[in-house]
């Protein structure tokens, strides 16, 4: 159980770390490429910023992979933090509607991370 939480841990941490990074430094490419989408340089200052701090939340997993998987301050920071981003999807999905099937994948994986972890944190294997 151990070996599966960190593969789940370490994936997602690089997920949010590598399309953060990409959001951050290629934002207009990024939207335009999944989005077919342009914005002004507020939507980019406030979309950047945002990507910036998905990079940081998925260095965050990469820093504390670990420690994710023992009790603590550390493994309840990395609970909240996926918990938040599939009540954010959760949200989207129930007053936006239907999001396109990576997304739909992105909060099924997001899930199987938090239950993988919770499982760990339940039962020492």
């Amino acid at each position: 159980m151990t070996a599966l939480a960190l593969i789940c841990v370490y994936g997602y941490g690089a997920t949010l770390f590598l399309v953060g990074l990409v959001g951050f430094v290629a934002g207009p490419w990024e939207l335009s490429l999944l989005f077919g989408m342009t914005a002004d340089a507020t939507f980019f200052n406030q979309y950047r910023f945002l990507k910036a701090m998905e990079m940081v939340a998925g260095w965050f997993c990469l820093a504390y992979a670990h420690e994710v998987l023992r009790p603590g301050r550390i493994a309840h920071m990395f609970m909240v933090l996926v918990v938040a981003g599939l009540l954010a999807r959760a949200l989207a999905w129930a007053v936006d509607g239907t999001p396109r099937w990576p997304f739909l994948l992105f909060l099924w994986l997001e899930a199987l991370v938090l239950t993988v972890v919770l499982v760990k944190h339940r039962r020492p294997l």
